[in-house]
């Protein structure tokens, strides 16, 4: 993955021709909710379960639709050694990022654009903001994300912020001439030959 400081979402959202896409606002908060860990129990845990199907169902559901005929494997699979989704991975990080450590403990809001050759997810939260510039140059480790680094690790995706030294927003975009869900051309190579040996000799 690649950290973006300097993208605006003007910029992205023509990265993925999304002249011909769609909006969606698909978690919002009303104001009087946004401090998570001041609401009773039950609530909190409804809330939880709410971004977490919308991570793991209703965001890849939308995107699997949209692109349908474009991908290796659906947006959601797991990868092919059993480990979750890169797509979730990102989400659930940023959503992790914006429960503990925000003003208010949870994410405000997330939404999802869909163009052409492409998609965003932004995942917003309110109150005090974080320079992102920061924390990616000194990779600073105390907080769970460490720096960064597990966006760095995953391929195919662009994050970027609504404002790199005061950031409420986090905009996690992909193009879909990269390669994303679908195993390398090392690994199809590797599952054709295993094909192959397996099929009866004549």
């Amino acid at each position: 993955m690649t950290i973006v400081l300097e993208k605006l979402l003007t910029q992205a959202l023509e990265d993925i021709g999304f002249g011909n896409g769609g909006e969606h606002v698909i978690y919002q908060l009303h104001l009087e909710e946004v401090n998570l860990r001041e609401m009773p129990p039950p609530y909190q845990a409804q809330l939880k379960n709410r971004a977490f199907d919308l991570m793991m169902n209703e965001i890849p559901g939308r995107l699997n639709r949209k692109f349908e005929g474009q991908l290796i494997r659906p947006f959601g699979a797991r990868e092919l050694d059993g480990k979750d989704p890169s797509l979730y991975k990102i989400l659930f990080e940023t959503y992790c990022n914006a429960t503990f450590w925000s003003e208010y403990h949870s994410p405000f809001s997330m939404r999802l654009w869909t163009g052409e050759s492409g998609f965003i997810v932004a995942v917003a939260q309110l109150g005090q903001g974080f320079n992102a510039i920061d924390i990616d140059r000194s990779k600073k480790i105390q907080n769970a994300g460490c720096g960064f680094d597990m966006f760095r690790t995953q391929q195919g995706y662009e994050v970027f912020f609504d404002n790199p030294v005061d950031a409420r927003t986090v905009y996690i975009m992909h193009r879909m001439s990269n390669p994303l869900e679908g195993p390398s051309e090392d690994v199809l190579a590797t599952i054709e030959m295993f094909k192959k040996l397996r099929q009866p000799t004549q």
